[in-house]
């Protein structure tokens, strides 16, 4: 079951700072005279809400909420006509 199944990438930016906001309110509400506990408080959450979206979008990167189906993929170009550089056939079909 995929929970953030109709959330787009506007709506997770945002989900992101609203955790950290939410959990530097609720240890600031929790020890008032500590407000340097409740701005690490929520750094820590926006990096932990951060990297979870990060990790969410690699993990459904072809899904059409994150722009991988709009770009054609890309294909390495062939090199059986590269030319090489110093070499010469002759030198190495020679007995």
């Amino acid at each position: 079951m995929d929970i953030l199944a109709g959330i787009n990438s506007e709506w997770l930016k945002a989900l992101t700072w609203i955790a950290a906001l939410a959990c530097g309110v609720a240890v600031l509400l929790w020890r008032p005279r500590r407000p340097d506990l409740a701005a690490l408080a929520a750094v820590v959450a926006f990096l932990a809400a951060s990297t979870g979206a990060g990790i969410y979008v690699l993990n459904h990167l072809g899904d059409g909420r994150w722009g991988g189906d709009q770009e054609a993929r890309l294909d390495p170009p062939a090199l059986s006509g590269a030319p090489l550089v110093g070499t010469s056939w002759a030198r190495w079909t020679e007995p």
